[in-house]
């Protein structure tokens, strides 16, 4: 893809107020936000398989809710980034809290009914006869497969990882006037650069955290970010995820350092977290800042949230 759909809640939001995302557009849709829901998917649609003239972007607000959609047309659909800006702010203002992609076109642009009869073939796309719609064939027989249809192995590994209740996956309301307080306490009085302040926040998270507690991810880390929603190979990116670090991985956080990084870091300046991911045991070196603790009942939730949203706006 020549764009990327990933919102970071510390971006500038998309809908061109000026304010970062998390205070914007994702708190005004917090009402609509359900366990995993909102879902938003991106499906593309061609003359054939090769070439692109049609993306329908919809969002899906809750279980068994019809879909809200946008449709784009043209003959340069997916290097238009403002046709990406329009999903991104689409995606922002409905909230959506994931993202399904289409790995290559689903069919061709015309619609079943609207473009042609129910049942029959595309007169004007032969590549997709009996490829999609109620008119998809399996040797001589008609097999109904909807052409709106996304790749089912993604969807059903996005579910399965988000299998959380709405109430623990729901964000709490933060002060922010009070989380800088905290942290201004920790790093002292004094001029201190970034460097000396994240080394005295080091220190107290150091003395102050009971480990080992479990972690995950608090978004897509740095290399899943073209499979996630960029519309890379699905099954590539579960292949990876065998070796690598996800975020939807669940670890056990060992320790904390200070002077190491690793591949899997976003920040070089962030502090690192040494972690066990819980499926294998496996060791991973993550940055600290972009792991939450899944109990919020815990006082390491509080710590570690302090930390990283302290983090990513202060640097």
């Amino acid at each position: 893809m020549a764009w990327n759909l990933d919102i970071g809640p510390y971006d500038p939001c998309p809908c061109g107020s000026g304010e970062k995302y998390k205070f914007c557009c994702a708190a005004k849709a917090k009402a609509n936000q359900h366990g995993k829901f909102p879902i938003g998917t991106v499906a593309f649609y061609g003359p054939d398989d090769k070439t692109t003239t049609k993306i329908v972007a919809s969002v899906i607000l809750r279980d068994g809710a019809e879909p809200i959609l946008q449709k784009w047309m043209g003959m340069d659909v997916v290097g238009d980034p403002k046709i990406a800006e329009q999903i991104k702010k689409f995606f922002a203002q409905h909230g959506v809290r994931s993202c399904v992609v289409t790995d290559g076109n689903l069919g061709c642009p015309h619609e079943e009914g609207p473009d042609f009869p129910v049942g029959q073939d595309c007169p004007v796309c032969p590549f997709w006869a009996g490829k999609q719609g109620s008119a998809r064939r399996i040797g001589d027989e008609i097999q109904d497969s909807p052409d709106d249809d996304l790749d089912k192995d993604l969807t059903d590994e996005l579910e399965d990882e988000e299998e959380d209740s709405e109430a623990e996956d729901s964000e709490p309301d933060i002060d922010y006037d009070s989380l800088f307080a905290r942290m201004n306490a920790i790093i002292g009085e004094g001029e201190k650069d970034f460097g000396q302040a994240v080394d005295a926040i080091f220190e107290h998270l150091k003395s102050n955290l009971r480990l080992p507690c479990e972690v995950t991810g608090s978004e897509d880390f740095r290399w899943e970010e073209p499979y996630v929603i960029g519309g890379w190979s699905p099954a590539e990116y579960k292949k990876l995820k065998k070796t690598q670090p996800s975020y939807t991985d669940r670890y056990q956080l060992l320790g904390i350092e200070r002077d190491d990084r690793s591949e899997w870091m976003m920040f070089d300046e962030d502090i690192v977290a040494r972690v066990q991911r819980i499926s294998d045991n496996k060791i991973f070196l993550l940055g600290l800042a972009e792991l939450e603790v899944k109990n919020k009942q815990s006082p390491n939730w509080q710590l570690l949230d302090d930390y990283a949203v302290w983090f990513v706006n202060s640097r």
